[in-house]
Order: C-alpha cells, then sequence, then structure tokens
C-alpha cells in the first residue's frame, strides 16, 4: 500500500510541476505579446504625430532635396 501511495504521490508532483512550467511558459508567451503590441502601438502613435508635425515634415523634405541634389553639407537654416 505505501509503494502504491508513493508512486501515485510521484505522480501527482510530476503533474504539478508540469502545469506550473506550462502555466509560467503561458505567463512569459502572454507578457512578450503584450510588450510586443504595445511597443507597436507607440511606434505606430509616434509616426503618425511626426508625419503630422509640419516643421518636421518639411524639414525632412529639405534633407531629401539636398540629397537629390547631391549636397553633401546639408544645414538646416531654420
Amino acid at each position: 500500500m505505501q509503494q502504491k501511495e508513493r508512486l501515485l504521490n510521484y505522480y501527482i508532483q510530476d503533474y504539478d510541476d508540469y502545469l506550473h512550467e506550462m502555466a509560467q511558459e503561458t505567463c512569459k508567451e502572454n507578457l512578450e505579446l503584450g510588450c510586443k503590441i504595445i511597443r507597436q502601438a507607440s511606434y505606430d502613435s509616434s509616426l503618425l504625430s511626426v508625419k503630422n508635425d509640419v516643421q518636421i515634415m518639411e524639414a525632412v523634405e529639405a534633407r531629401k532635396r539636398a540629397q537629390e541634389n547631391n549636397e553633401i553639407n546639408f544645414v538646416d537654416k531654420e
């Protein structure tokens, strides 16, 4: 009887360890996914803010024109 109890306790402990490991892995994956979603939302929001900022876009266009005209030492005059 004691041998059966020990064996049963072993399997129960093994199963508990497996469940604990699976729960930890699931939490880790959910955290990684959450961070990825937050990072993407932050990037999208920042990009939208930059694209809607007239001064930034004018400066970007000025730099593009300078690059197209092969101006090596571009200086923003504003």
